[in-house]
C-alpha cells in the first residue's frame, strides 16, 4: 500500500513589476487588510511575481493523515525604504478567507533590486475530494491500491501549497518527488535522476525544470501503474497494470494527433516528454496538465472492436489536451474571464484535425449539430451571458465553464475561418502561438495578429472593419442574431438583424447589433 504521509517543502522566488509601486505597495495593501477588514478586490495585486520554484514532496509512513508542509520564497523589490526597526519580517500575519490571500505584514521596508528569503511554515492534509493534491484508493484485481495525485485547475494549486494562483504568473517549476521503491513518480518534465537511500526503502525522483508554467498547469502524481511507450520516450501510456494491455488502441493513434497539431500549428511539440496518464477516478474528464495529461480511463482503454462512437469521443478527448499544450499551456489566457479563447480554439481545432486524420467519421457535420446547435440553443434566452464578462470570486471561475465558453465560442472562430479563408486562419493562428510562446495572451492580441496578417496580404473584410472590431461584436455581448430578408419586389432585398429570443417576454435588445457576414445563391 502506498505510504500515507506527504511532506512537501517549496521554494521559489518573486520580482516586482516596474510599475513604481513595488513592495510599498504591497505593505500599504497589508496594513490596510490587518487594520480595515477585508479587501474588496479578489485579483493579486500587480506589485510582484514570481519567477522560479521548487518543490519537494516526500512520502513517509506513519498512521495519520497526509500532510503538506514547508515553503520558502525569494523576493526582490523595486522600491527602497528602510525602518529603524530591526529584523525583515514580523511574525504579524493574516489569512484574509473571502480572497483566499495569506497576508504577511513586514517590519520594516526593504531595499530594491535584491533578492530576500521568505519563509512560511505550513501543513495541508491530502485532499479526498478530487481537487488539490489529493489520494484515494481503487480496486485491482482482488487489491485495492492508493494513487495521489493532483487536480489544481482553475483554482485548486492554492489548496496545496502558498502560490500566486493566478494564470498570468508563469514561472518555471523544479519538482522532486520521494516515493517507496515499488511506485513510480510523474510530474510535466521528466525524470533527471534518481537518488536512492541504501537504509532506506524511499527513492527521490528529481524531474527537469519545467518552462514558465502557471500553477494550474502543475503536475505530479506517485501510483504503481505501468507504462507503455509509444513514440520512443516521447510518448509514453500509464494506467493500472491489468487494464495496460487494453491501452493498445489509442496508443496507435496518440503520435499521430500529435503530428497534426504539429502539421497545423508549424510548432513542434515544445517538451521532451508526454505523459497519457488513465486515471480511475477523475474531477473532469481529462485535464492538459503540461507534459502530464490525465484522462478518465474509459478513454485510453479503447480497441479496434469498439463502438465507433467510442473511438471518435476517445480520440477527440485523446486531442484536446493535446491541442491544450500549444493553447492554454505555451500561451496562456491572463485570467480565467478569456479562458474560453483556449477552449474554443482547442473545440474547434479539435474537429477540423480530426476531420483531416479520419476523414469517414465526417466531423465537420457533427460539428454543425454537436457544437454549433448546441451552443445556439444555450445562447437563446435574454439571461445568458457574453463570452468575455467579468470574472472575480472563485464561484464565477467555476461558473466560466460552460457551454457557452466551450461551445458558442468554437463556433465563432470557424465562423471566422469562414470570413478569412482558411489559409490566413491558420496564418494568423500560427503567427499568434509563435509571437506569444511561453507568455500570457488575450483575446485582441489574437484579432490583432489576425489584422496584421489580413493587412499584409491586402486582404479586406469590409471597409472600416477590422477583425477586432468584427469579433467583438460577437464575444463582449450575448445572444446571436435573427436575420430577416424581404424582397421589395423589385429585384432587390432588405436584410435586417434582431437577437433572437425565446424569452418571454423578451428584453428589448433593439440597440444589439453584430457584424454579420452573408453569401447568397441566384438562379444563374
Amino acid at each position: 500500500m502506498m505510504s500515507k504521509v506527504l511532506l512537501l517543502t517549496f521554494v521559489f522566488s518573486l520580482t516586482a513589476f516596474h510599475n513604481g509601486k513595488g513592495l510599498a505597495a504591497l505593505t500599504g495593501d497589508t496594513n490596510n487588510v490587518v487594520n480595515d477588514g477585508p479587501c474588496d478586490a479578489y485579483r493579486l495585486p500587480d506589485t510582484t511575481e514570481p519567477v522560479r520554484h521548487r518543490c519537494e514532496g516526500e512520502t513517509v509512513h506513519g498512521r495519520g493523515d497526509p500532510k503538506l508542509e514547508g515553503f520558502d520564497s525569494v523576493v526582490r523589490v523595486l522600491v527602497s525604504g528602510l525602518e529603524d526597526k530591526p529584523g525583515n519580517i514580523d511574525k504579524d500575519y493574516v489569512y484574509e478567507e473571502r480572497n483566499e490571500w495569506l497576508v504577511v505584514k513586514l517590519e520594516k521596508l526593504i531595499l530594491p533590486s535584491r533578492l530576500y528569503k521568505f519563509t512560511v511554515v505550513f501543513s495541508g492534509i491530502l485532499r479526498e475530494d478530487y481537487t488539490g493534491f489529493h489520494k484515494y484508493f481503487y480496486d485491482s484485481g482482488n487489491h485495492s491500491r492508493w494513487i495521489a495525485l493532483t487536480q489544481f485547475k482553475p483554482i485548486y494549486a492554492r489548496r496545496v501549497f502558498p502560490c500566486y494562483d493566478e494564470s498570468k504568473f508563469k514561472t518555471p517549476y523544479t519538482i522532486s518527488i520521494s516515493r517507496q521503491r515499488q511506485h513510480s513518480a510523474l510530474s510535466n518534465m521528466p525524470l533527471k535522476r534518481i537518488e536512492s537511500n541504501q537504509q532506506s526503502d524511499m527513492v527521490w525522483d528529481h524531474f527537469e525544470t519545467t518552462k514558465p508554467i502557471p500553477t494550474y498547469l502543475v503536475a505530479f502524481m506517485v501510483s504503481d501503474f505501468d507504462k507503455t511507450p509509444v513514440n520512443g520516450d516521447n510518448i509514453a501510456m500509464h494506467t493500472r497494470k491489468e487494464y495496460i494491455e487494453y491501452t493498445t488502441y489509442m496508443m496507435g493513434k496518440a503520435p499521430n494527433l500529435l503530428n497534426g497539431v504539429e502539421r497545423f500549428t508549424r510548432i513542434p511539440y515544445m517538451l521532451p516528454k508526454l505523459d497519457l496518464v488513465g486515471i480511475p477516478l477523475l474531477n473532469a474528464y481529462s485535464m492538459e496538465n503540461w507534459g502530464l495529461n490525465s484522462y478518465e480511463e474509459f478513454f485510453v482503454t479503447l480497441s479496434d472492436d469498439s463502438q465507433t462512437e467510442d473511438k471518435i469521443q476517445g480520440t477527440m478527448t485523446i486531442l484536446h489536451e493535446i491541442l491544450h499544450q500549444w493553447f492554454g499551456s505555451m500561451v496562456t489566457a491572463p485570467w480565467w474571464d478569456n479562458e474560453w479563447l483556449n477552449e474554443g480554439m482547442c473545440n474547434y481545432l479539435n474537429y477540423y484535425i480530426t476531420s483531416m486524420l479520419e476523414p469517414e467519421w465526417e466531423m465537420e457535420e457533427s460539428f454543425v449539430e454537436n457544437v454549433h446547435q448546441f451552443a445556439l440553443s444555450w445562447d437563446e434566452y435574454d439571461d445568458t451571458h457574453p463570452l468575455t464578462f467579468a470574472v472575480s470570486t472563485p464561484e464565477d471561475i467555476m461558473n466560466a465553464f460552460d457551454t457557452i465558453s466551450s461551445d458558442k465560442s468554437a463556433a465563432l472562430f470557424r465562423m471566422l475561418e469562414c470570413v478569412v479563408g482558411e489559409d490566413y486562419f491558420r496564418i494568423a493562428v500560427n503567427k499568434y502561438l509563435d509571437d506569444y510562446a511561453y507568455m500570457v495572451a488575450g483575446p485582441t492580441d489574437l484579432w490583432n495578429t489576425f489584422d496584421y496578417v489580413l493587412y499584409d496580404f491586402d486582404y479586406v473584410i469590409e471597409d472600416g472593419v477590422t477583425i477586432n472590431t468584427y469579433m467583438d461584436s460577437w464575444t463582449k455581448q450575448p445572444g446571436y442574431p435573427l436575420i430577416t430578408v424581404k424582397s421589395t419586389g423589385d429585384g432587390c432585398y432588405n436584410v435586417s438583424q434582431k437577437r433572437f429570443s425565446l424569452s418571454s417576454p423578451p428584453q428589448n435588445t433593439d440597440d444589439i447589433k453584430w457584424f454579420v457576414g452573408l453569401t447568397y445563391t441566384t438562379e444563374t
